[in-house]
C-alpha cells in the first residue's frame, strides 16, 4: 500500500509551483532531465533528479521543485513525495518528468533491490560524519582530536575511524544491544553535552541511518569494498540571474561499476560567496554577479559545478583577433555580457612590454622613436627586439632563480654560480623547457661543474625533492600529503611518496678535486635506496603523479623525467603557460599561479587549455609563448576599466596593475636619475635583475619584497604595497641620494644654460613615466618650478614626486 501510495504521489504532485520565479514566465520548449538515465544498485539506493526548463529564447531554468515525477511502466520503482526515486524489486521502469505542457521520459534500471540492508561504514557512515562537520580539522579531525575521540582528517581512513568509534575508549561509544543510548547518538544531537553543539536531530534522516548501522551490529569497512573512482555533479554548468537557485546532484562512481546518488552525504562549498551561496543539501543562489564554482567533495574525490551570472546583457563590440587568445578571451567576455576596454596607448604599451620582458623601462629616445614610427606592426616588431636583447637573459634568470632557489646559504658561492650560469646560458640560447626540466630532474656530477646538480642540494631529502617537483614542474602543492590525503583532491600520501621513491636513491659524496676545503659535492644515484609510507609502512614503488608505475632500470628519475616531458606534458605545459601568463598579465588564469588542481579551476579554461597546446606545439618556446601573450590584444587593452568592465577583476577586460618588482624598481630609479647602485663583491654596474642571488645586501631590494629563496612558492616574494615602502621612497636614502648626486642625471641637466623650463619638465617626464606630458601637467609643473627657493630646488621636488607617483611605481 506504501509504495502505491508513493507512485501516486509522484504520478500525481503535490499541488501548486513553490518558489516561482519571475524569469520562469518564459514559455518552455523542452526538458533537460539529470541523469538521463537512472541506475540502482542495491536497496539502499535513491536518485534525485535535477529538471531544467529550457525555454524558447534558449535560456534555463530550475525546476526540479515544479516537476511531477510518475512512473509510466514497470512497477520495479517508487517515488517519493519529494520526487526522490527508489527501488523496489529488479527490473527496468520509465519514469516520465512532466512540467507544465512538456514532459521527458527516462529509463531506469534496479538491481540488487532484495538484496539484505547493510549500512556501509565506509560509504555511509564515513561520509555523514563529514557532512556533520564531526572530522573535520577544527573538531575531531585535528591533530589530536578533541575531547579524547579522534577521526582521521575528513574520513580518509576509515578504518582507523572504524577503531576509534567501536574499540577504543573501552566501547563506550556505542551500544549495539541499545542503540539510542550510544555516545554516537546522544552527543551530536545534544541529548548529553557536547563541546561541538547539535549536528543532527533525534529522528532526522542522520539519526535514523546511524541507527540502522548500530542496529544491524555495527560493521566495519572491508578490504573488499569498492572504492569512489569518479564524481559527476549535475548540472556542471548554468547561466543564471541574481536571486536564481539551482539544484544539484552528485553521482559516485565505483570501482565495481556501479553508481550511487551521493547527494545527500557530499560536501558542498562555494568558491566565491560574493556570486552564489550553496546549502548543505546541494540547492545554490546567485547573489553577485560573475562567475563561482561549487566544490563537490565525496570520499576523497572532488568535482566542480560552475555558475555564471552575466555582468549584464550581451553587448555587441569589435575585437579583432590576433591570435587564439583574443578569441578565447572574447568567447568568455560575451558570455558574461562584458565589454573589453579599449588598447592601450603606444607609450603605455612600450614600457609595459618593456618591464614585462626584460625588466626594463625604455629612455626617452626610445620613447621618441617608438612614437614617431608610424608602421602598423611596429609593436610586433617591438616583441621581437625585445626577446633578442640581453636584458632578456638578465630578467628571465632572476626569475627562475627564485623559482628554483638558486641560493649561496644554501648551495655556497661556487655552486650558486655555476646554477646561475646554467640559466643564463639556456636562456640566451633559448633552450626547450622540457629540455631545461629533464636535465634538473636527472642532474648528476660535480654541483661545481654541472649547474643543475645543484637541484639536488636546494631540496636534499626524496619528500623535498617530491614537494619541489610537483610545485615547480606541475604547479601542485603537495605538501599537505605528505601527513594525510589532499582536503580538497584525490592525491593523498601514496600519491606523495610514490612520487618521492623517485629520488630515494640519489645522494651526494665530497670530492677533493677543488682541494681539501673545497667543499665541492658531487650529486650521484646509488644502487640502493627505498622509501616507505609512514603510516602504513609499506614500501613505495616509484609512480607519477596521478598515473601507473613507471621505473627505469639504471635510472629511476630517467621514467619521471620522460612522464614529465612527453608521457604527460600537459601537465608541464599548463603550469608553465599559467605561469608566464601570471607574471605578463598580473594574475593567473588559475590563481595562485602555483596552486594548479581540480578543485581550483581556471578563470577561462578554453583559454589555458589554449595556452598550454600552443606552447606543447612550439616545442615548449619560452620566447614564443611570451610572443604570443604579448602580440594578443589582451595583453595590449588599456588599464583603465570602463562602465562596463569595471567590476571585473577577473576576466582581463583590461589590463591588471601591477607594482613593478624590487628589482624592476632599483633599476629604474637608476635609470631615471642616471645613477649607479653599487652592490658589494660584484663588478660595479651590474643592475639588479642581473644579480645572481639575494645574498647581495640592499635593504631597498629587502623592503620592496625581493624574496629569500627559502620555499619553492611564488608567494614568496611580495608584490602588495605598505607603509615601510612609502616611507622608505619618500624620506629614506636611497632617492634622495639618487637626486642629490652630483653625477646624477638632474645635476647634469641643470648645467646646460640652454634648458627650458618646458625642455626639463618634458625631460622629467620621459624619464619617469616614459611619455610625454600634458599641457595641464605641464602647467602644474611650472608651478612648482616657480615657487621653490631656486631652480635646483624645483626641479629636484618635482623630480622627487614624480618618482613617487604612482604611474612610476606601477605597470599599466
Amino acid at each position: 500500500m506504501l509504495a502505491a501510495w508513493m507512485m501516486a504521489v509522484g504520478l500525481f504532485g503535490l499541488g501548486g509551483v513553490r518558489g516561482a520565479d519571475p524569469a520562469r514566465a518564459k514559455p518552455i520548449r523542452g526538458l533537460e532531465v539529470f541523469p538521463a538515465q537512472v541506475r540502482l544498485f542495491g536497496p539502499e539506493a535513491a536518485q534525485r533528479l535535477v529538471v531544467l526548463g529550457v525555454a524558447t529564447d534558449g535560456s534555463k531554468q530550475d525546476l526540479t521543485t515544479e516537476a511531477r515525477l510518475g512512473v509510466e511502466s514497470g512497477g520495479c520503482v517508487a517515488i517519493e513525495p519529494d520526487g526522490t526515486i527508489r527501488p523496489i524489486r529488479d527490473g527496468q521502469a520509465v519514469v516520465v518528468v512532466r512540467a507544465g505542457s512538456r514532459q521527458a521520459r527516462l529509463p531506469v534500471d534496479v538491481q540488487g533491490a532484495a538484496r539484505p540492508r547493510t549500512v556501509s561504514f565506509r560509504h555511509e557512515v564515513v561520509p555523514l560524519l563529514t557532512k556533520l562537520g564531526c572530522n573535520q580539522g577544527a573538531c575531531h579531525g585535528s591533530q589530536h582530536g578533541k575531547g579524547g575521540f579522534k577521526l582521521s582528517l575528513l574520513g580518509f581512513e576509515p578504518e582507523a575511524d572504524y577503531t576509534a568509534i567501536v574499540k577504543s575508549a573501552e566501547a563506550r561509544r556505542i551500544t549495539p544491544f541499545a542503540p539510542e543510548e550510544s555516545l554516537i547518538l546522544l552527543k551530536p544531537s545534544l541529548s548529553v553535552a557536547h563541546g561541538g553543539g547539535k549536528r543532527m536531530e533525534v529522528g532526522s534522516a542522520a539519526y535514523r541511518l546511524l541507527t540502522l548501522w548500530l542496529e544491524g551490529g555495527a560493521p566495519g569497512p572491508r578490504d573488499q569494498d569498492p572504492r569512489v573512482v569518479g564524481l559527476t555533479v549535475y548540472p556542471h554548468h548554468r547561466v543564471m540571474e541574481p536571486g536564481q537557485e539551482q539544484h544539484l546532484t552528485v553521482l559516485a562512481a565505483f570501482s565495481d561499476g556501479t553508481q550511487r546518488d551521493v547527494t545527500a552525504d557530499a560536501r558542498f562549498d562555494t568558491l566565491n560567496e560574493a556570486v552564489a551561496t550553496v546549502r548543505p543539501s546541494g540547492k545554490a543562489k546567485t547573489i553577485g554577479r560573475g562567475e563561482a564554482n561549487i566544490m563537490v567533495r565525496y570520499q576523497g574525490r572532488a568535482a566542480m559545478a560552475r555558475v555564471t551570472v552575466p555582468f549584464g546583457a550581451a553587448r555587441p563590440f569589435e575585437f579583432p583577433t590576433a591570435n587564439v587568445i583574443d578569441a578565447k578571451a572574447a568567447a568568455k567576455w560575451r558570455e558574461l555580457g562584458l565589454v573589453p576596454s579599449p588598447l592601450c596607448s603606444d607609450a603605455e604599451f612600450l614600457r609595459r612590454a618593456m618591464l614585462d620582458t626584460i625588466g626594463t623601462t625604455p629612455t626617452p629616445d626610445e620613447v621618441e622613436d617608438f612614437l614617431a614610427d608610424g608602421d602598423p606592426e611596429k609593436r610586433v616588431r617591438l616583441i621581437d627586439r625585445l626577446l633578442d636583447r640581453p636584458e632578456y637573459v638578465d630578467f628571465w634568470t632572476l626569475k627562475w632563480g627564485d623559482l628554483l632557489r638558486v641560493d649561496s646559504d644554501k648551495l655556497g658561492a661556487q655552486g650558486m654560480l655555476a646554477f646561475n650560469l646554467w640559466l643564463r646560458e639556456s636562456f640566451g640560447a633559448n633552450r626547450r623547457v622540457d629540455q631545461m626540466v629533464e636535465e634538473l630532474v636527472t642532474a648528476q656530477g660535480s654541483v661545481f661543474r654541472n649547474g643543475p646538480a645543484n637541484f639536488f642540494r636546494v631540496a636534499r631529502s626524496p619528500a623535498d625533492l617530491a614537494e619541489t617537483t610537483a610545485q615547480v614542474f606541475l604547479g601542485v602543492r603537495l605538501q599537505c600529503a605528505k601527513c594525510h590525503h589532499h582536503p580538497f583532491e584525490a592525491y593523498g600520501q601514496d600519491d606523495y611518496y610514490s612520487l618521492a621513491a623517485y629520488f630515494a636513491r640519489v645522494k651526494t659524496k665530497r670530492s677533493d678535486d677543488f682541494g681539501l676545503f673545497g667543499n665541492e659535492q658531487v650529486v650521484y644515484v646509488a644502487k640502493a635506496g627505498e622509501v616507505y609510507q609512514p603510516r602504513t609502512g609499506q614500501r613505495m614503488v616509484p609512480r607519477p603523479f596521478g598515473d601507473s608505475p613507471a621505473d627505469d632500470p639504471v635510472d629511476r628519475r630517467r621514467a619521471l623525467a620522460r612522464w614529465l616531458t612527453a608521457g604527460n606534458p600537459r601537465w608541464l605545459a599548463r603550469n608553465v603557460a599559467n605561469r608566464y601568463w601570471g607574471y605578463l598579465m598580473g594574475r593567473g588564469l588559475v590563481n595562485p599561479i602555483d596552486d594548479l588542481r581540480e578543485t581550483n579551476p581556471p578563470s577561462n579554461p578554453a583559454l589555458l587549455e589554449a595556452l598550454a597546446e600552443a606552447f606543447i606545439q612550439s616545442g615548449f618556446d619560452l620566447k614564443a609563448l611570451l610572443r604570443l601573450i604579448l602580440t594578443s590584444r589582451v595583453y595590449q587593452l588599456s588599464a583603465a576599466a570602463t562602465p562596463e568592465n569595471r567590476l571585473d577583476t577577473t576576466f582581463f577586460t583590461h589590463y591588471t596593475i601591477k607594482r613593478l618588482t624590487a628589482e624592476q624598481l632599483l633599476d629604474a630609479l637608476d635609470a631615471a636619475t642616471g645613477t649607479v647602485e653599487k652592490f658589494a663583491r660584484i663588478p660595479a654596474g651590474t643592475r639588479a635583475i642581473a644579480l645572481p642571488d639575494p645574498s647581495y645586501a640592499s635593504y631597498f631590494l629587502d623592503t620592496f619584497g625581493r624574496p629569500l629563496r627559502a620555499i619553492a612558492c611564488e608567494c614568496e616574494r611580495s608584490s602588495d604595497p605598505n607603509l615601510s615602502q612609502a616611507l622608505h621612497l619618500m624620506n629614506g636614502e636611497v632617492l634622495n641620494r639618487k637626486l642629490l648626486q652630483p653625477d646624477g642625471r638632474l645635476a647634469r641637466m641643470l648645467k646646460d644654460p640652454k634648458l627650458t623650463d618646458a625642455m626639463l619638465i618634458r625631460r622629467l617626464y620621459l624619464l619617469s613615466f616614459n611619455r610625454e606630458p600634458s599641457a595641464d601637467e605641464i602647467a602644474r609643473a611650472r608651478v612648482v618650478l616657480n615657487e621653490a627657493p631656486n631652480r635646483a630646488v624645483g626641479a629636484q621636488d618635482l623630480f622627487w614626486a614624480l618618482l613617487n607617483s604612482k604611474e612610476f611605481l606601477f605597470n599599466h
